[in-house]
């Protein structure tokens, strides 16, 4: 994350379907907590594999240091990030796909928070996002230049994962990098529609 360095940006684009959260009151009719989340299965009995991944992933036991939650609702992200940092929030995302898959320039880089909790989309049967929060990362607001013309395109947030020791050794982002647990900070962009919250 250095200022004019030109990198390849991946495809950040969101290929799951448009999906709502369910409302609160068929909320209060369906387990809403990650550790009830099982109970689903009895109520989507047609699940794909990717689906099952999904509720495999709420269900592993956390890495050292490591919160998490999938939640089925907006307030429970909201109030998962507030139990995670305080009251006063704030949620940051890439702005648009605008250079996915090309060359950019990084413009203005800026650190905007070291503790962080990052909201994936999970694929599922209804919108489910699942949360996290790790030790030693930072969280960076990237001004994104085009390679030719040196215009700023959009603005996007990478997250950078500064100690990987406890990561397994098989973790793609090893497979990408060629470094091995520990060797190398991990950093990645932020998708279009996932979300980190920090503290404001």
């Amino acid at each position: 994350m250095t200022v004019g360095s030109i990198i390849r940006k991946p495809n950040i684009n969101d290929y799951l379907p448009r999906q709502s959260f369910f409302t609160r009151s068929l909320l209060k009719k369906l387990p809403s907590a990650s550790s009830e989340m099982s109970q689903l299965l009895n109520v989507f009995n047609n699940l794909s594999k990717t689906m099952m991944e999904s509720v495999k992933a709420c269900h592993n036991l956390a890495n050292i240091g490591e919160e998490r939650s999938c939640e089925v609702s907006f307030e429970g992200i909201i109030d998962f990030a507030k139990f995670i940092l305080g009251r006063k929030i704030t949620a940051h995302t890439t702005e648009s796909v605008n250079g996915s898959s090309q060359n950019i320039i990084l413009g203005g880089v800026n650190v905007i928070g070291e503790k962080t909790v990052t909201c994936h989309r999970s694929w599922f049967s209804f919108l489910v996002y699942y949360c996290y929060n790790v030790p030693s990362v930072r969280i960076y607001q990237v001004d994104i230049w085009e390679v030719k013309s040196k215009q700023k395109i959009k603005n996007g947030v990478a997250v950078c994962h500064l100690d990987t020791n406890s990561w397994i050794p098989t973790h793609v982002a090893f497979k990408v990098l060629g470094y091995g647990s520990g060797l190398i900070e991990a950093c990645h962009w932020v998708f279009v529609n996932d979300m980190v919250w920090i503290a404001s």
